[in-house]
């Protein structure tokens, strides 16, 4: 079945979901199922059980904290990439400049790189080891 993209969305604010939702699903559960679903929904603040039922089974189990503590983690992360990009831009700045300047006296470019790059990898590999770390917690 073709997919159906939405005119506009029902809520204001961003939203995820572009496209009509017409296929139904069903499942039938017992009333301690059922109450189940409802305190995991509420616990890990989704809206309904059919959002939470369809992140469950389409992105596997949610992260553990709510959504504000999530959020708050993926901006740190976000950050922190960032921060990592940052670190690569002035190497890459920092190396321009310098074998420009290398070429005109007559100095080998490769060992100036070498020398340049000696501290900023340790100060990447450290904050590349640091993001690991926030992502394998969740």
């Amino acid at each position: 079945m073709e997919s159906i993209e939405k005119v506009r969305t029902g809520r204001t604010g961003f939203e995820v979901n572009r496209l009509i939702r017409n296929q139904r699903i069903e499942i039938q559960a017992s009333p301690t199922e059922y109450e189940i679903l409802e305190n995991l929904t509420i616990k890990n603040n989704y809206n309904s059980i059919a959002s939470y039922i369809r992140e469950v089974a389409l992105e596997g189990p949610p992260l553990q904290g709510t959504k504000k503590t999530r959020t708050l983690e993926r901006k740190k992360l976000s950050s922190d990439l960032g921060r990592v990009g940052s670190n690569i831009n002035q190497i890459a700045k920092t190396i321009n400049q310098h074998i420009l300047k290398s070429i005109v006296r007559g100095v080998d470019p490769n060992e100036l790189i070498a020398l340049l790059l000696q501290s900023d990898i340790a100060q990447i590999k450290s904050d590349l080891a640091d993001i690991k770390k926030a992502l394998l917690k969740k």
